[in-house]
């Protein structure tokens, strides 16, 4: 054989085994994970609606060791925090703390995936209702970009058009940067309550001794707004809501020269 055979034969072989292991082929044979959210299309305030998390390979390779984290809504509350919501029927590979639920996969061979599944209701709330899912694994990632995938919930809220005049329960608790009526419900020791006459002319009234008055409107039948105001006109309260069932409304009631609000639920009898 002669050399210059032998250097051509030696190259091919030296580029053959560069080739079968990825050399020049831009991680096209690392692993490569993906995640991404199939969420429900319509989604009412409350009611659980199914998810799935899913979590595929792209690459060619094994990804071992794979962990899924997902970030659910919590509650601006002090000093306790909570899931903003309702979830069950987690996957049994899942556990959760608060509103971070964490699951172990395992290893995922390239060009296969696993799928979470649960069921969450959220509640109405001010702030967005963001699911965050991140996906890591032990093994080499050659495209760390498809890592995460945020989805914000849309809520569809029920109609309710109010006929005055009616006499509405006003349940709420007090606190600073409250976004939830949920949070009252989750420490049912710390609301308190009292009624208020809707008039049919858009005034409110009390059934009881009160140095204030106000007014009501609804922009749409999904809509409540509430201003008192005191005995020279100035507005101490407004509240803003959407409803929730076939008779409460359920927002966030700001206060005039104050830090603090509520969040207040609005309940026809």
């Amino acid at each position: 054989m002669s050399f210059v055979k032998f250097i051509a034969i030696s190259m091919c072989l030296v580029s053959s085994v560069y080739a079968r292991r990825g050399g020049g082929g831009g991680g096209g044979s690392s692993a490569d994970l993906s995640v991404s959210i199939i969420n429900p299309q319509v989604i009412e305030v409350d009611q659980l609606k199914s998810y799935s998390i899913e979590v595929k390979n792209k690459g060619s390779k094994r990804a071992d060791n794979v962990s899924l984290t997902i970030q659910l809504p919590v509650t601006n509350s002090s000093p306790t925090v909570y899931l903003m919501g309702e979830i069950q029927n987690l996957d049994s590979q899942c556990s959760i703390s608060i509103g971070t639920i964490t699951c172990s996969l395992g290893n995922i061979r390239g060009g296969n995936q696993e799928s979470i599944d649960f069921d969450l209701a959220l509640p109405h709330a001010t702030k967005a209702l963001s699911i965050i899912a991140n996906v890591s694994s032990d093994s080499n990632d050659s495209n760390s970009a498809n890592d995460e995938s945020t989805f914000t919930a849309q809520l569809s809220y029920p109609s309710i058009n109010i006929q005055g005049p009616v006499t509405v329960t006003n349940t709420h608790c007090t606190g600073t940067n409250l976004t939830s009526f949920f949070t009252c419900e989750v420490s049912p020791s710390s609301t308190s309550s009292h009624d208020a006459i809707y008039k049919a002319d858009g005034t409110v009234d009390f059934p009881f001794p009160s140095p204030y008055h106000g007014n009501w409107s609804q922009s749409s039948s999904e809509d409540l707004s509430v201003e008192y105001k005191d005995t020279n006109e100035v507005v101490v309260m407004s509240f803003v809501g959407k409803a929730v069932d076939a008779k409460c409304f359920e927002g966030i009631t700001t206060f005039s020269n104050s830090s603090y609000n509520a969040a207040y639920r609005i309940c026809l009898p």
